[in-house]
């Protein structure tokens, strides 16, 4: 017997969002040699987005404030692709699966929930 394993789906992750589209955004992806999930937590980059990279802690000054871009929560899975595209995010007012959510960290959390955005646990 063949298992098969089932990657993420569209919008998996979403638990509730605002009426309308309201919670919802498109942007421009911007270029990417692999497939990038939903749910996977996308940063304003310039004139896009791409997937979201925690920054790195200063070791001399741990203590410092680390700056995170806008963020938003990929709708759907999208492809490799040499050129931008366009895709739906979440970006406010919705309430989300953390267990399903790709490249969470705290400080992306932090400004999630800022945006509006609740993460429930699993």
């Amino acid at each position: 017997m063949t298992i098969v394993t089932q990657g993420a789906r569209s919008a998996d992750f979403l638990l509730s969002e605002a009426s309308g589209q309201r919670s919802r955004a498109q942007v421009s992806l911007l270029a990417t040699a692999v497939a990038i999930a939903a749910g996977t937590i996308v940063a304003l980059s310039g004139a896009g987005y791409a997937p979201y990279e925690a920054a790195e802690v200063d070791p001399q000054n741990p203590d410092a404030e680390v700056e995170v871009p806008t963020l938003a929560i990929l709708y759907n899975n999208k492809p490799p692709s040499e050129e931008v595209q366009l895709a739906a995010v979440i970006a406010r007012d919705a309430e989300v699966d953390r267990s399903l959510l790709i490249g969470l960290d705290d400080a992306a959390e932090a400004v999630l929930v800022a945006q509006g955005i609740i993460i429930r646990p699993a």
